[in-house]
């Protein structure tokens, strides 16, 4: 699976948010403001948000593991 930059970026601040346990709403939500402010998400589709990091927990939480998913 081939990720954008801005996709791979959007899967390790899932991984950091959710090393220690299950990513808050809090820790969602820094992660919009991050998407919103940085220079590098500029005409990143923001609503694509909620799918790109659902995307990243369920590879996390299925039979991959956290190695693969940085690997992608």
């Amino acid at each position: 699976m081939q990720l954008s930059s801005q996709d791979a970026l959007i899967y390790l601040m899932v991984v950091a948010a959710s090393a220690d346990a299950a990513m808050t709403d809090r820790e969602l939500a820094r992660i919009e403001t991050l998407i919103e402010q940085l220079p590098v998400f500029a005409g990143y589709d923001r609503s694509r948000l909620p799918q790109v990091a659902n995307e990243c927990v369920d590879l996390i939480n299925g039979a991959n593991d956290v190695e693969r998913v940085l690997d992608m």
